[in-house]
Parts: C-alpha cells; sequence; structure tokens
C-alpha cells in the first residue's frame, strides 16, 4: 500500500519503520523542516533490530493522496491536523487515528471519510528525530466507526498485518479504546507525577494503592468491570515495568501532555467526584505549566 503517516513521534517512527520493512510505500510528514531533512537523509533507524528503513519524508502543509493515512500525532495538535487533512483529502480515502485518550472521537465522527480507530500496545521510545527503539513487542487492534467499512478495514489489515507486527480487526472500537484510556489514565499521570518507571505501580505500595483507586474511578465513568480492568493494568504494568510512559517522557521534555485527552476527558464524564483523578489531572497541568527538572 501506499501510506501517508502524519505525526514522526514514538509511535509514527515506529509505524514507518515496520510497514517500510514490509514492503508498503511510506511518507511520513511532519512539522519541522530538521527532522524532515533527518528522515530523508538517514531513513529511519530501527533498534534494538539496527535496521535502516527508507521512507520519504514531507512537510505536513504539502500533503498528497496515498491509499491510507495514519494519524499519529498527539490529541494537543490533532484538531489542526484535521481541519488541514479535510481540505486536502478525497472523500474516498480511509483514516486510521492511533491515539491516547477518547476526545478525539467526536470530531472524528465529522469526517465523511472511512474512519478507522486503532490502539498500538506496543512500547516504543523515540532517541532521535530518525531513530525509535522498540521496547516491548505487542499488537494493533483496529475498528471501524461506521459498519459499513467493516470489510474494508478487514482487507486493509489482511495487507497491513505480519507475524513481526501483528495487527487485528476488532467489532467493538468503543470497548478498546475504553480500556485502553483506563490504563493510561492509572499509568501515565502517576508515573510522571512522582518521576517513576511504569513498574513502580506495583512495586511501590503506596502507589499501588493511588492506582487501584483511579481505576476503580475510571470504571465508575466508564461503565467497566473494575476487577478486569485492574488485571489489565497490572498486566501492562508487568510488561512495560522498566518503561517511562509516555507522559513522563513529556514532562521530562517540557512538552505539552495529553492529560486533556485521558483524565480530563474522565473527569468531563463524570457525575460524581473523583478525587484522585483530579488530584492527578491538576498535578500535571501545574508540571506543565512550571516545567520540570530531569534527575
Amino acid at each position: 500500500m501506499n501510506i501517508g503517516i502524519i505525526g514522526l513521534g514514538s509511535t509514527g517512527l515506529l509505524l514507518s519503520a515496520f510497514l517500510r520493512k514490509q514492503g508498503h510505500t511510506i511518507t511520513c510528514y511532519v512539522r519541522r523542516e530538521e527532522q524532515k531533512e533527518s528522515l530523508n537523509k538517514n531513513g529511519i533507524y530501527l533498534l534494538p533490530y539496527q535496521h535502516t528503513s527508507y521512507i520519504k519524508a514531507e512537510d505536513i502543509s504539502n500533503i498528497q493522496e496515498h491509499d491510507l493515512y495514519i494519524i499519529c500525532v498527539k490529541q494537543p495538535q490533532l484538531f489542526a491536523v484535521l481541519d488541514q487533512l479535510e481540505k486536502a483529502l478525497s472523500p474516498h480515502i480511509p483514516i486510521l487515528f492511533l491515539q491516547n485518550g477518547m476526545s478525539h472521537i467526536d470530531r472524528a465522527q465529522t469526517l465523511i471519510n472511512p474512519i478507522f480507530i486503532g490502539v498500538l500496545d506496543h512500547g516504543a521510545k523515540r532517541v532521535n528525530d530518525y531513530t525509535v527503539e522498540h521496547t516491548g513487542k505487542g499488537i494493533i487492534r483496529i475498528g471501524s466507526i461506521k459498519d459499513e467499512y467493516f470489510q474494508l478495514l478487514e482487507n486493509m489489515v489482511d495487507c497491513l498485518s505480519s507475524d513481526a507486527f501483528p495487527i487485528y480487526v476488532e467489532k467493538d472500537w468503543e470497548q478498546i479504546l475504553r480500556h485502553k484510556l483506563i490504563v493510561n489514565a492509572v499509568i501515565n499521570p502517576l508515573t510522571a507525577i512522582l518521576n517513576v518507571r511504569n513498574g513502580e505501580i506495583v512495586s511501590n505500595v503506596h502507589i499501588h494503592r493511588l492506582a487501584y483507586a483511579i481505576c476503580q474511578e475510571a470504571c465508575d465513568v466508564l461503565d467497566m468491570d473494575p476487577v478486569l480492568m485492574w488485571r489489565k493494568v497490572l498486566d501492562v504494568v508487568e510488561r512495560t515495568s522498566k518503561n517511562m510512559s509516555s507522559m513522563l517522557q513529556d514532562i521530562r521534555l517540557q512538552k505539552e501532555t495529553e492529560i486533556d485527552s485521558i483524565t480530563g476527558y474522565l473527569l468531563s464524564k463524570a457525575k460524581t467526584g473523583m478525587p484522585n483523578t483530579e488530584f492527578v489531572y491538576h498535578a500535571i497541568k501545574a508540571k506543565e505549566l512550571g516545567g520540570v527538572e530531569d534527575d
């Protein structure tokens, strides 16, 4: 397939590298001229496999026609990208969203294109503008917002999936987003506030207690089984124990986080108090406002 990938952070770099390895034509759309030049010169260097995938990089203002667009930008940049895409794309071209949180769903549903919503469970760490480290193997699960495009989704997944980079079709896309949202709402803010890696959520009894309380509050809002979801949280923590959450990475780099699309979304849907969730939301907003010093 001829694929346009928008946003070359850790997720975009990882996707681009693996899909190019499978033989797909990849064009990466970025905002910074420095990253564009670096990608065109160096390709994407994938660790720990020491593999280079050569792709084409373009400025995001120069969007061209592709068979599929995969949007990997984080929530704070997403709506500006969508405004730009709407002006540039033909209505028949499918768009795949791979974001944390759920605040983008309402906006995505206004698009007339076939819209697919995905959840990526791989661990990835961006090393520099053209290097990404694959820190944890996982899967991608994708659903279609509209049933009429389900066959198109199945055909696309058949084309993109491989043993090394498996992709699965999910019928209930809202369910997989809720699962991912709760996991992110527990792990991301706590690790970012306390400046710890994911494994501390299990090994530190006090963080463990906070994590459990936030999980319970999130499940109440989304009407999810708290026992099942706590198991999922613990499973992710175990598999990614040595990883640094994306929110912690953003805080260390003094970047805007996705707290509004994750924790903020939960607070916007809450009908009762969420004291633990509200605390971590404001703690992250305070860190964004004041910056943070690295160890």
